[in-house]
């Protein structure tokens, strides 16, 4: 079921809703107790007086009382107020931040939302936990990657301060909220030796971060910090983490990394109806028209600092920055005590809260409007005895102090719903625009595609061109090569069409040759008129060799070719020769033939 930020009225009045936003009610106040550091279980540093422990958690009482010197029995002389407290929960050392928060937090954090101005504050002395109670750890980054807020179910951030904690409540309450739009801002400052200084100012481009406290009839109170826009739970942690790290801190006796300043994360929302949202059916007309605003603040005050436990070698620098600590946390007790007064009518309490920077920063929250929470940190040291008892005798004071809390509504007159119309049509023609930009660049990344595309396929054409012709001259070079296998070696197969040529033009003249020789050697022999008995080496007259190794058939007018006169002549000039003389001739002839032929082609021995 999604939620309502406002619950309509049962009538067209809001009186339905009115007790409920003037309803008084107290702020709530937790104890922190937190484990024993190593200083403090030091034999060294430890009071036999007092003992290791001098505080014990009642749980079942929530409460907490001072202890004999064994750390558990109760002092016998309980007195309220002095050695035992009471208050609204007591957690000892072994719970959780988490725990802490579902308890004190979450519901200001959800009245937020739903337009209530609310505070958030750790309180204690130096060293006590208040840093690590908002943070997690010693900076916001370094608490947001101790645990896993925000993870319904096994246990998540159970190492996460109250700042995280709160920015994924805060997301998580706007999700389930329909109807409406949120706009999330974020400032941060600090309180450092009663000047107010901006945490989200670039020191490098600006040369002074000094705020001045400023007040009107329109706005009351109000310092003009830098306000940035979270539009994430990321986002949000970021800024925070962002003004956090130019928090001023230093080593001190007590605390390796001790803030010297009160520092303030300050969450601004505002939320309007959005009638374009389709689950804004169940919202009424009063809320479509209606507006809401509030300020959510996490407050973590510097520690009080006793002078007997500061180091003989502490320098000026921390001697001003401890007196000024004290006397913004004394003046902030003091407002705390009269607002806890009764108020007459006829001599009001005169409340001071010009006294300290710190308290007018904080007026507008402690002056009444607002949903308030103080975690008040403690340790359970002997040491620290004093110091503890100063910080519960606060915290008792705070229960006296009563706050009202209401929905801050803005209802919407003709200019504002003008003005949200113009806003929404601002953004609408904007939207456009980068939708048109988009749609641009899009459109010239496809033409760029194209041209790739078509420089791509002309290249695939062309290897697929040339993957043919090396097919076509791979199987025509096969062919030659089956045909001529019977007298070619394998060596000597022809690879190329310029020795193809060579080869063929070589064939043509070793057959003129032959044809010649078969000739002059048939008339020799005396068989020229009988071509079926002629032979040359074994072969018949009109069978001729072929340059693969094949043999074809001579035809008679190819056989005589150009050579007939030739022959007529041999015939008129030879008589008779006897077998001597005919072998000479032969010889002398063939060894003419074998100088002028391819050797390479037709070996001599062929004539043999």
């Amino acid at each position: 079921m999604p939620r309502n930020v406002i619950s309509p009225p049962s009538s067209p009045t809001t009186e339905a809703v009115k007790p409920l936003q003037n309803m008084a009610e107290e702020i709530k106040v937790v104890i922190r107790m937190r484990p024993l550091n190593d200083r403090e279980t030091n034999p060294s540093f430890v009071k036999p007086s007092v003992g290791l422990r001098c505080w014990r958690v009642l749980k079942e009482h929530n409460a907490i009382t001072q202890t004999r010197n064994d750390g558990i029995t109760p002092l016998p002389e309980k007195q309220k107020g002095q050695t035992m407290f009471t208050f609204d929960k007591v957690f000892d050392e072994r719970a959780t931040t988490k725990q802490i928060y579902d308890f004190a937090a979450h519901e200001i954090v959800t009245s937020a939302v739903e337009g209530r101005n609310g505070s958030i504050f750790a309180y204690g002395q130096t060293s006590s936990g208040k840093t690590y109670t908002m943070q997690g750890s010693s900076t916001i980054s370094k608490g947001a990657g101790m645990g896993n807020a925000g993870k319904k179910g096994s246990g998540a951030g159970l190492s996460n301060g109250f700042v995280h904690l709160t920015a994924v409540d805060l997301f998580n309450e706007i999700a389930e909220i329909h109807g409406r739009d949120y706009k999330i801002q974020v400032s941060v400052i600090e309180v450092y030796n009663e000047e107010v200084r901006d945490m989200l100012v670039d020191k490098k481009k600006n040369k002074s971060n000094l705020l001045k406290i400023r007040e009107n009839s329109q706005r009351g109170i109000y310092v003009d910090a830098a306000k940035m826009e979270a539009k994430s739970l990321n986002d949000l942690l970021k800024i925070l983490s962002m003004g956090e790290k130019n928090r001023i801190v230093a080593k001190t006796t007590l605390n390796k990394r001790s803030s010297r300043s009160h520092l303030i994360f300050s969450i601004g929302m505002e939320s309007k109806p959005n009638s374009k949202d389709t689950k804004s059916k169940h919202l009424s007309p009063e809320e479509m028209q209606t507006s809401t605003f509030s300020t959510l603040n996490l407050i973590d005050l510097a520690g009080s600092e006793s002078v007997r436990h500061r180091s003989a070698h502490s320098n000026n620098t921390r001697l001003t920055e401890g007196g000024n600590i004290n006397k913004s946390l004394l003046t902030l007790s003091r407002v705390i005590t009269a607002l806890g007064e009764p108020q007459s009518s006829s001599t009001p309490t005169h409340i001071g809260y010009r006294d300290s920077k710190l308290t007018r920063v904080l007026q507008p929250t402690l002056s009444g409007n607002a949903k308030l929470a103080f975690v008040c940190c403690v340790t359970a040291s002997g040491l620290f005895l004093e110091e503890t008892k100063s910080t519960l005798k606060f915290a008792q004071r705070i229960k006296h102090v009563k706050t009202t809390s209401k929905i801050n509504l803005k209802a919407a007159n003709k200019s504002d719903i003008i003005k949200r119309m113009q806003e929404d049509l601002d953004d609408t023609k904007r939207s456009l625009s980068e939708s048109m930009d988009r749609v641009r660049a899009l459109e010239n990344q496809n033409k760029g595609l194209k041209a790739t595309i078509q420089f791509l396929t002309e290249d695939r054409d062309r290897a697929l061109e040339k993957i043919k012709a090396y097919e076509e001259m791979k199987s025509k070079d096969k062919g030659s090569v089956k045909r001529h296998s019977t007298i070619l070696d394998s060596n000597n197969i022809v690879q190329s069409n310029g020795e193809l040529m060579a080869l063929n033009e070589a064939n043509n003249d070793m057959e003129d040759q032959v044809g010649f020789l078969s000739r002059v050697v048939g008339k020799l022999q005396g068989k020229t008129n009988s071509e079926s008995d002629s032979r040359i080496n074994g072969l018949p007259a009109n069978i001729r060799a072929q340059s693969g190794g094949m043999v074809s058939v001579v035809t008679e007018a190819s056989r005589y070719g150009s050579h007939v006169d030739e022959l007529d002549s041999l015939n008129g000039s030879i008589v008779s020769l006897d077998e001597t003389s005919s072998s000479s001739l032969l010889s002398e002839i063939k060894g003419e033939f074998v100088v002028n032929s391819l050797t390479n082609i037709v070996p001599e021995e062929n004539f043999a």
